[in-house]
Order: C-alpha cells, then structure tokens, then sequence
C-alpha cells in the first residue's frame, strides 16, 4: 500500500502540484500544538515568549555538549599519540589523557543520574557515557 502512495506522491511531485502551496519556502508554523492540553494553553504560550525552558532540557543539551567535547578532546589525544608514539613523551600524555577522560566520564555520568531523576518520564532518560565502548571505537577507528 505505501509503495502504491509513494509512486502517487512522487508523481505529484515531478508534475509541480506542490509547489504553490501556501507557505511554502517558510519553516511550519507548529502554534497551537495539536497535543497541548487546551487548559494550559495560554500558560504555555506565555512561558514560551517569555523565554522560559524546561531546566531538564537545558541540561540535557549542556550535557550533549559536555559529552562532545570530551570526544574530541580523547580522539585528539589519541591522533597526537599515535603520530608520535615513539617519542619518550607520548605514552605518559596518552595515559594522562585516558585518565582525564575516565575522571570526566564520571562527573558525566553522575550529571546523567541527576538528570534521569529530573525528567518528566523514562522516555527523556539519558544512557550513561561507557568509557570502554568510546574507547574502543576510537581504536576501531583508526
């Protein structure tokens, strides 16, 4: 069935029926939200202009953030390692490294533990960071 709608789609498409749809060019316009229970509406809205953000998705995007950096910080140390891995110094500032990145997958993950016990449901739950896995597919990687 959803291959028979495809092909009618895609032939609408190459035909041009889409393109003088209203709006078109401009992102969605997703106000009132469909899902929103209508009591709160209002209070919603005005939370929304004001600026205010739910604090567990601002942590969670500080968190992302934090976990990113942490990446790129040991994949760097680890591409200066293995150009120099002969040099006297390398092993010490690839251990240094490693255990910088242990002491920070810590702190990370009890960021996590707080914030899994911060948010609304299971579904907005966060993984822990797993040292090991990021590890070794940064070996695998190169």
């Amino acid at each position: 069935m959803s291959d028979w709608l495809d092909k009618i789609i895609e032939e609408a498409m190459r035909k041009g029926q889409f393109d003088d749809l209203p709006g078109k060019g401009k992102p969605l316009n997703l106000d009132p939200n469909p899902h929103e229970d209508p009591e709160k509406r209002l209070a919603h809205k005005v939370l929304h202009d004001a600026g205010y953000k739910l604090p567990w998705i601002d942590e969670r995007n500080e968190i992302e953030a934090a976990i990113k950096i942490m990446q790129t910080d040991l994949a760097r140390a680890y591409d200066d390692y293995r150009v120099a891995v002969a040099a006297p110094y390398a092993r010490s500032n690839w251990d240094a490294a490693t255990a910088n990145f242990r002491t920070r997958v810590v702190e990370i993950n009890k960021r996590i533990d707080v914030y899994n016990l911060n948010v609304p449901a299971e579904v907005f739950q966060r993984m822990r960071v797993d040292a090991e896995m990021i590890s070794e597919n940064l070996s695998k990687a190169s």
